[in-house]
């Protein structure tokens, strides 16, 4: 069966792309992008998410127990979400400096004029 986490999950990855692909402005694609990247971390969360388990530290004598691998993978997955995305902004802010705007019709518009002269 599937669980209200999973449609929340679905939920929120499908608008994060959907506004990734649809929106013109380079900031919005970058929220966006940031958006579907909450989504596949909270899959990895719930999948990985056993009410049974506890954590090795927790009881020295337990025979199952919590992986933490999908735990440290999600970790280094926000620290490289969040360094994209920085580097994604700054990158938005010299194309703001170098044609005046940031949405993408206009720079593509500008960038095939200068081509043409």
């Amino acid at each position: 069966m599937i669980s209200v986490g999973y449609i929340l999950v679905t939920t929120i990855f499908v608008l994060g792309l959907s506004g990734a692909v649809y929106q013109r402005n380079l900031v919005k694609k970058l929220i966006s992008l940031s958006v579907a990247q909450t989504g596949i971390i909270m899959l990895f969360i719930f999948g990985s998410y056993n009410p049974n388990h506890f954590s090795p530290f927790y009881k020295k004598d337990l025979v199952s127990y919590v992986d933490p691998i999908p735990q440290a993978l999600m970790l280094t997955a926000i620290v490289v979400g969040f360094s994209t995305t920085a580097i994604g902004l700054a990158m938005a802010i010299r194309i703001k400096k170098s044609f005046g705007t940031i949405d993408y019709d206009e720079i593509e518009s500008k960038m095939s004029s200068n081509i043409k002269k």
